[in-house]
């Protein structure tokens, strides 16, 4: 008899059905192509705030785990939708440990960033001068994403380049100062987002005078903004399921 197997995509989420479908059903749907019909597929986020608010019927990791065990597979491979080891991540750690005993094979996907170096070379190919926007975790100031965006500043050693963090949005100020000393006239904005929802919307590009895009013409630097997330790149979502793919091999 076969073993029962199956495929669970977990994120942190959005809280909208039509971002739902855009940036995050798509990963679900490059698993099934790529791993056929050996595998039953599920998809599963983490925030409970996101899960009250969404207007389809999506559930939690734990849930998808006590269904599955309820359901009796044998293999779970879990591809996760996180960039770094951040407060989400962390509870899917949780959770798998918890549930670890209840199948023959419970494996997950290290975050986005440990598995690929090269993410984000081709930007440094096409702009001069890149400002990454990325969500960082809460109460952490030095977070995975700034130091490893960084270290291909320092790879690359070409053009002038910043990171800010939505989550410490105090240091932006310095940034701008920083710019100002580089003269850099024009700048392009990189969203490092999964999903282009509240943070893409509010704090990158809204007219209110505290967004990154309003306070960078304030100083009189022109903006030019990435109007389109990583969820939408299949060479990303392509990078994602190659790690999917090594958990199931290896």
């Amino acid at each position: 008899m076969k073993r029962k197997k199956a495929i669970v995509i977990v994120a942190f989420g959005t809280s909208k059905e039509a971002g739902f479908n855009k940036y995050l059903l798509p990963f679900k749907k490059d698993a099934e192509k790529k791993c056929g019909e050996e595998f039953d597929y599920f998809f599963a986020l983490t925030n409970e705030k996101i899960l009250s608010k969404l207007e389809i019927n999506a559930k939690s990791y734990e849930e998808v785990l006590k269904e599955l065990k309820t359901k009796k597979y044998e293999e779970v491979y879990v591809e996760t939708l996180y960039f770094s080891r951040g407060h989400e991540y962390s509870k899917v750690e949780e959770i798998t440990q918890k549930y670890k005993s209840s199948f023959k094979v419970l494996k997950i996907t290290k975050p986005i960033l440990e598995e690929n170096e090269n993410l984000i070379d081709k930007y440094f190919d096409k702009y001069d001068n890149m400002l990454f926007v990325c969500h960082g975790s809460v109460g952490i100031k030095n977070s995975l994403e700034e130091k490893y965006i960084k270290s291909v500043i320092k790879k690359k050693n070409k053009g002038k380049h910043y990171v800010v963090l939505i989550h410490n949005k105090d240091c932006f100020n310095d940034i701008i100062a920083s710019m100002k000393n580089d003269k850099v006239s024009k700048v392009t904005i990189i969203p490092m987002f999964i999903t282009k929802g509240y943070h893409f919307k509010k704090d990158i590009i809204s007219k209110d005078r505290e967004s990154f895009v309003s306070k960078l013409k304030e100083q009189n630097i022109e903006v030019e903004v990435l109007d389109k997330t990583l969820g939408e790149s299949e060479n990303f979502r392509r990078l994602v399921l190659k790690s999917l793919d090594n958990i199931i091999k290896n």
